[in-house]
Order: C-alpha cells, then structure tokens, then sequence
C-alpha cells in the first residue's frame, strides 16, 4: 500500500439525514445517464443539474409553506375575537 499508516484519506459513508440526501444526489445522478448500444453514457436530453432541481424542490416547498402561512391568517383574519377578563384568560 505505501506510505504512512494512517495517513490519507479514509472514505465514511455518510449516516441519516445526509445519507438519504447524498443517496438522493447520486440517485439522481444516476437517472441523469442514458446509454447507446455500444454502451456508452451520456447525459439525457433533458438532464437537469442538481443545482436546478435542488432549487425547483426549494422552490415548490417555498410555495407550500406561503400557501399555509395564506390559509392561517385568513383564518386567524375571518374568527371572531374571543371574550377575556381582566386578567387576559377566556372567562366561561
């Protein structure tokens, strides 16, 4: 092997959350690929870069949490106030 012992670089594979977005990464990677008949990759017409689809994924949530934030106020907007004592507590 050569060298020093313990001395490089030693590979460790990531573990929860990291592992599913590094999966994830070289999944999509992956499914980027098309290969000819003789075998030979390469990158499929319509390939978006992880860059591109990492932000139209941000992008959708971005929209999803807006429309939740849209739907909590109107309806914080549209209920009726309720009736506290002087204490500030709802009174029965």
């Amino acid at each position: 092997m050569g060298g020093k012992s313990d001395v490089g670089t030693m590979l460790v594979y990531p573990a929860g959350k990291e592992r599913e977005d590094f999966n994830a990464t070289i999944q999509h990677f992956i499914d980027g690929l098309a290969w000819d008949e003789n075998g030979k990759p390469s990158l499929k017409q319509d390939y978006e870069t992880i860059d591109k689809h990492n932000e139209a994924l941000l992008k959708a949530k971005l929209e999803e949490l807006l429309a939740t934030v849209e739907e909590r106020y109107k309806a914080i907007w549209n209920s009726e106030p309720r009736r506290t004592g002087n204490s500030g507590t709802a009174t029965t």
